[in-house]
């Protein structure tokens, strides 16, 4: 009827075509939803039911084909579409040879990725898109990777550090980048410390690791220093960077680094970016499952 139809549509079209209209473009209710031109989350029946649910990974990069967009409004009346259309292959858009993952957080999509190539940290990397920019990624993400770090205090985000005339500096290190899209600094250092958190327990499960402790956003081995940390804001967004030493030479005070104790770097990695998105979306979903009270 004229009051039920979409504002902008001259016409009301079948249902499933008027919800089509409705969804920011490029996106489809199909076998495929593309939330954003780069983040994909595949939707399927749950099974003997009626509803459909999205996966928990997503391909970075793909979007859907035209044959695909042609075939959804002829099924938009059906509650299932035809396996025809499940089946329909996708074409990404950008490809790298590192494995991007994406954990579906609700309201937020978080896009992991260790690239296995070597970085160099020279703290211009802490800005708003860097991670767009290098990896084809958008939307909120964390990455990893590993290199040579050496900030110059024209660099440094962490004004005490500025003050005291602190620099960075490491042979080696293995590092991570998180952006969040929001404005929040308080919440970002709370994510900081949560995922420092995060890396002392996962060293305290591996064999031949002396005892890490936390002071602040810092991690020590006795006296010595394991990382370097920092949250910070940008116009658009809430930057992190976290530093472990592999090889510490050239730090500018006494530290130590995973190479002494043994640790695969690369294994850590993956296992800490996927506990980071995996903890933000049971976070983001334990705000879903409370009720109000006065």
């Amino acid at each position: 009827s004229e009051r039920q139809r979409p504002a902008g549509l001259k016409s009301c079209p079948p249902y499933g075509t008027a919800l089509l209209a409705a969804v920011p473009r490029p996106t489809l209710l199909t076998s495929r939803l593309t939330l954003k031109p780069t983040l994909l989350l595949r939707l399927r029946p749950e099974e003997g039911g009626r509803r459909w649910h999205t996966t928990n990974r997503v391909e970075a990069g793909a979007t859907f084909p035209k044959a695909a967009a042609a075939k959804a409004s002829t099924y938009g009346r059906q509650r299932h579409p035809p396996s025809s259309l499940l089946d329909t292959p996708l074409y990404p858009t950008y490809h790298t040879s590192d494995d991007a993952n994406s954990v579906n957080a609700g309201k937020h999509d978080m896009h992991i990725l260790y690239h296995a190539g070597t970085l160099e940290y020279t703290g211009h990397q802490l800005r708003s898109h860097w991670i767009l920019d290098t990896f084809g990624l958008h939307g909120d993400a964390m990455v990893s990777f590993c290199g040579p770090c050496e900030v110059a205090l024209t660099e440094m985000v962490d004004l005490a550090d500025v003050a005291a005339g602190k620099g960075i500096a490491a042979a080696n290190m293995l590092h991570f980048i998180a952006e969040h899209f929001d404005r929040d600094l308080e919440k970002a250092v709370l994510r900081q410390r949560l995922f420092i958190c995060m890396i002392a327990e996962a060293l305290s499960q591996r064999d031949g690791v002396p005892t890490v402790r936390r002071e602040g956003d810092d991690l020590y081995a006795s006296k010595r220093k394991l990382s370097v940390s920092i949250a910070t804001l940008s116009p658009v967004s809430t930057l992190i960077h976290v530093g472990l030493n592999l090889d510490p030479s050239g730090a500018p005070v006494p530290a130590v680094g995973l190479d002494e104790w043994g640790v695969d770097a690369e294994a850590l990695a993956r296992e800490l970016l996927d506990v980071y998105a995996s903890e933000l979306a049971d976070v983001h979903l334990a705000t879903c499952k409370v009720r109000g009270v006065p």
